[in-house]
C-alpha cells in the first residue's frame, strides 16, 4: 500500500496517545483503593469493599487520621480515574472510525494516489 495521508498519520498518532493514556490510568488505578467509603457515628471511616463475594469493611481510623484522609483520596481519585477512562474510550472508538474509514478509503482508490503519494509531486511528463 502507498504512504498514507498526514491526516491519516495524524489520527494513527492520536489513536496511539490515547491507547497509552488508557494503559497509564488503568495502570494508576491497580495501586489506588477499591470500595467505598463510609463513615460512622460521624467520625469512623471504612473501607467498604466485596472479598470472595462478602462485603468487607475495613476500619481506616478517625475522619482526621492519615490513613482515613488517604483512602478517601483514593477512593475520589480512582473514581476520577475511571471517569476520565470512559470518556477516553468513547474518543478511541471514534478515532477508530476515522482509521477504518481511512483504510476503506485507500483500499477503494488506491491505484488513483499511490503514484503520486510514493513521488511526493504529481509526474508532469502527461
Amino acid at each position: 500500500m502507498g504512504r498514507k495521508s498526514t491526516l491519516y498519520r495524524l489520527i494513527q498518532k492520536e489513536y496511539q496517545r490515547l491507547t497509552d493514556e488508557i494503559d497509564h490510568y488503568e495502570g494508576e488505578i491497580k495501586d489506588l483503593a477499591k470500595g467505598t467509603i463510609r463513615i460512622m457515628s460521624g467520625k469512623y471511616v471504612y473501607l467498604c469493599y466485596k472479598k470472595d463475594g462478602k462485603m468487607v469493611s475495613e476500619y481506616k481510623g478517625m475522619t482526621d487520621s492519615e490513613e482515613a484522609i488517604k483512602a478517601r483520596a483514593d477512593v475520589k481519585t480512582r473514581s476520577m480515574y475511571k471517569d476520565l477512562i470512559k470518556q477516553l474510550r468513547l474518543e478511541l472508538e471514534e478515532v477508530e472510525g476515522y482509521l477504518k474509514a481511512g483504510k476503506r478509503f485507500y483500499k477503494k482508490y488506491r491505484k488513483e494516489y499511490e503514484p503520486e503519494l510514493e513521488l511526493g509531486y504529481e509526474d508532469e511528463r502527461g
